[in-house]
Order: structure tokens, then C-alpha cells, then sequence
């Protein structure tokens, strides 16, 4: 089993809407799902789990996910460890 802290690639947020209010919208659901909003840039943002399968479960549960009414779009970070 890994333990290593996994990262998952947000995309598709919505730039017409404040920063706040996504900024805000993409915090509660990482926190519902164990992660950590861990940055934010434009429309992609990178939330932080502590281990492999919480991030696999978070990613099945936030995909096409509505963010301030944008479905997002969620996948690993390219060289992400696998238990």
C-alpha cells in the first residue's frame, strides 16, 4: 500500500465567475472528498490526498461535478504514484 500523498488536476473551472466564489465552491468539496485545495490557477487547480485510494475515490465522486454551474473535470497529476 502507498501512502504518499496523491494530487488531483482540477480542470474546466469557470473564469467569468469571481475567484472567490470558486475558490470557495472548489475548498468544500475538497473538503468533502479528504483533499486539500493545495493551489489555483485559471481555470485548473490542484487538490492533495493522502494516500492513492482516497484520491481515487475523490476523483469518482468530483467528476463533472458542477462548479459554480461548470461541470469540472478531474484526472491525476501526470507521474502520480500508484499503490
Amino acid at each position: 500500500m502507498n501512502n504518499k500523498p496523491v494530487d488531483l488536476l482540477v480542470s474546466n473551472l469557470p473564469v467569468q465567475r469571481k475567484a472567490s466564489a470558486v475558490t470557495l465552491h472548489l475548498k468544500r468539496l475538497a473538503a468533502n472528498t479528504g483533499g486539500k485545495v493545495v493551489s489555483i490557477n485559471g481555470t485548473k487547480a490542484v487538490i492533495r490526498f493522502s494516500d492513492y485510494d482516497s484520491a481515487v475515490k475523490a476523483k469518482t465522486r468530483m467528476h463533472k461535478e458542477p462548479v459554480c454551474k461548470k461541470k469540472i473535470s478531474v484526472d491525476f497529476v501526470k507521474g502520480a504514484a500508484k499503490s
